[in-house]
């Protein structure tokens, strides 16, 4: 990998030293240099692999709590202001019916910060765990361990 660079700031990173020059013919730049390390543009920066996943890790975890024992769940699900929002009207449904049925609840996979493909809305999508149909107590022990999560998460 071959990168160019402005001080500090890398401005371009192309996989041999001829590609680098070409797309460089109109760009100001100080140094080109050879480096073992591959780069990632994310949000309009050159980042390390190690900074890519950290920043895909702290955009997941700014969107999804991990609920133990389930896996992630959406901190503001679609149609609702708050995850909590969400797990009291299923647990108003649960007291009525005794119940949830299948389907009504979704929690995800952490997905692998190293693959970009893995931290997209398509790959969580496709990887969700969908909560099968729960007794009043099955649901009862997922209330519980979500709030705690829950309280956990927005106390820290």
């Amino acid at each position: 990998m071959f990168i160019a660079k402005n001080n500090d700031l890398i401005i371009l990173a192309k996989d041999t030293r001829a590609e680098l020059e070409e797309a460089l013919k109109f760009m100001v730049y100080d140094t080109i240099e050879e480096t073992e390390e591959s780069y990632e543009l994310i949000n309009g920066q050159y980042v390390t692999q190690a900074e890519a996943s950290e920043i895909r890790e702290t955009e997941f975890k700014k969107s999804f709590f991990e609920v133990q024992g389930f896996g992630y769940y959406r901190k503001q699900p679609k149609g609702y202001q708050s995850a909590v929002e969400s797990m009291n009207v299923l647990f108003n449904i649960a007291n009525v019916t005794q119940g949830v049925q299948a389907g009504l609840i979704i929690f995800y996979q952490e997905p692998d910060f190293t693959n970009a493909e893995e931290c997209t809305e398509e790959w969580l999508v496709q990887h969700q765990i969908v909560m099968p149909a729960m007794t009043l107590q099955e649901f009862m022990a997922l209330y519980v361990a979500f709030m705690t999560a829950w309280n956990s998460e927005e106390h820290n």
